[in-house]
């Protein structure tokens, strides 16, 4: 018997949709010359909640997985996660070697071993299929190690790719990154609970917090003032996040966030190919370079990254193609719909 869904729980997914789909939107306006300025300091303000609260939200559903033994996890799990990641990063590339060029990495759909390098050091946007993939599987690994001693192992982890002392790909700075707010959330559903029910300190508590962290992250210099100070803007901003979401349960912007957090997967793997063609084709045919165009084209790239990939899904799923490209298809639940 499925559980019934957490209202502000979906809420905070489809917030973390909307941020990493206009975080793309920003990057493919600037790779076609129509870069925003404005923008991009958005999406850099955004920058410490952006995938933290997915991961933290990713985390929060996985206890019952995890409690399960590791044939059962790898099956539904593990396995589905990293079947996924194949799938989409192969079919990524064929999209933009045959299609449109990717102008964020040109060597994907151009170069074979590129993509089975990347295969184990993802550089696309399927990197968090893959990072959900061993997010359950170190969970699980250390299921019997205290979370006294796990949890400051993973702040020290996430301090460390956060401040980028040590030189890496960026997806195994994210490994390091995201990591504690995945196994904080799976071990510690119950508080988690507790601080929804009250949404008005969180928001009042973690919006300036949050705020103020941030912009000290910016202005440092020092590895040791920004890998804390990221790390701390990124929990504070997440709990007013999820302030936000529960304040916001019973309205409009609510249910419109609800939606787009039952919608992840289809937007996440398909949002980039999607705002690639479009962004290609407004070059092709010359849009003019002004401020009008611009936030035309934002606003464009913005409701097409966020909604076609819906629409395809579900014509996907009229036509039964959706039992392979987004569920595992030996799996015994293959016909039914996943959350992710």
């Amino acid at each position: 018997m499925n559980k019934p869904r957490i209202d502000w729980l979906d809420a905070v997914k489809g917030a973390s949709i909307l941020m990493v789909s206009m975080y793309h939107v920003g990057l493919i306006m600037d790779a076609y010359g129509y870069s925003i300025i404005w923008l991009m300091k958005i999406n850099a303000l955004l920058t410490p909640i952006r995938m933290p609260v997915f991961f933290l939200a990713a985390g929060f559903v996985a206890r019952s997985s995890v409690n399960r033994p590791w044939l059962y996890l790898f099956e539904k799990r593990i396995g589905f996660y990293a079947y996924l990641f194949v799938l989409w990063s192969v079919l990524r590339f064929s999209f933009f070697g045959n299609v449109v060029p990717n102008r964020l990495a040109p060597l994907e759909g151009n170069d074979w071993t590129w993509l089975i390098s990347s295969l184990v050091a993802p550089e696309t946007g399927a990197w968090f299929l893959w990072a959900l993939a061993i997010f359950y599987s170190l969970t699980k690994s250390v299921e019997s190690v205290p979370a006294r001693v796990v949890i400051p192992i993973g702040i020290l982890a996430s301090v460390i790719g956060f401040s980028g002392i040590v030189p890496m790909l960026f997806s195994f700075a994210n490994i390091l990154q995201y990591f504690v707010f995945f196994y904080v959330a799976c071990h510690f559903q119950h508080l988690i609970l507790r601080l929804s029910e009250m949404p008005a300190r969180l928001i009042a508590l973690g919006t300036p917090v949050f705020a103020v962290l941030t912009v000290l992250a910016w202005r440092s210099s020092y590895w040791w003032i920004d890998g804390p100070a990221e790390l701390a803007a990124a929990v504070a901003g997440v709990l007013a996040l999820i302030g936000i979401a529960v304040r916001l349960e019973n309205s409009l912007l609510g249910s419109v966030a609800r939606f787009f957090g039952h919608n992840t997967l289809p937007i996440y793997v398909m949002h980039l190919t999607i705002i690639s063609s479009v962004a290609h084709m407004a070059a092709q045919y010359n849009l003019p370079d002004h401020a009008a165009s611009r936030l035309f084209l934002v606003v464009v790239l913005f409701l097409a990254a966020v909604v076609l990939p819906v629409v395809i899904k579900r014509f996907f799923d009229r036509i039964g193609l959706s039992f392979f490209l987004f569920r595992l298809p030996w799996s015994g639940a293959a016909r039914k719909p996943v959350v992710v």
